[in-house]
Parts: structure tokens; sequence; C-alpha cells
């Protein structure tokens, strides 16, 4: 793993100063600031939004009273479908 480029805050939203170490996607996809999470089936867009019902729905610190923040800029992973990406980086 390359060494984090100064203002690239860890466990949030990659800066784009990181992109050029990452791998793309097996699925053809890349990893971009601000680029939201698609949909497998479609490769649309996630909604934030629509998203806070299922994630609190399975979340279980939401009945503890844990609320997600809606939206992806602050999420450090997801995993959608069981599909992950691990130490997608480019070799040295």
């Amino acid at each position: 793993m390359p060494k984090m480029p100064p203002g690239c805050p860890p466990q949030q939203e990659i800066c784009a100063e990181l992109e050029k170490y990452l791998e793309p996607c097996a699925c053809g996809g890349v990893f971009r600031k601000g680029s939201n999470p698609r949909c497998p089936s479609c490769k649309k867009p996630l909604s934030a939004k629509a998203a806070t019902r299922y994630i609190e729905t399975n979340a279980p610190g939401t009945k503890k009273g844990w609320r997600w923040q809606g939206n992806w800029h602050e999420t450090y992973c997801i995993v959608i479908e069981k599909r992950e990406v691990h130490d997608n980086f480019r070799p040295k």
C-alpha cells in the first residue's frame, strides 16, 4: 500500500491523489473520489437516500440508536451482494 498523500483522511472516501494507485474493479468499473456504488445488475449509481432504509434495517446498531449518515463520501467500505475488493493497489 502506498503512503497516504497529505490531506487524505483514512477510513473515508478515497482522495483523488490515491486514485492512480488503484487497480480497476474486476467488473470493469473504477474507484474514484466522488463515485457512488453501483447496482450490480443495471450499473446505475445507488441512491444514498434510498440505501438508508436497507442499511439501517440490516445494521445491528440501529436497535441501540445508531443511524447511518446517509451519504457515500463518509463511507469507508461497502459490500453489495457479497461483492468485495481487497488490497486493490497497483504493484509497485
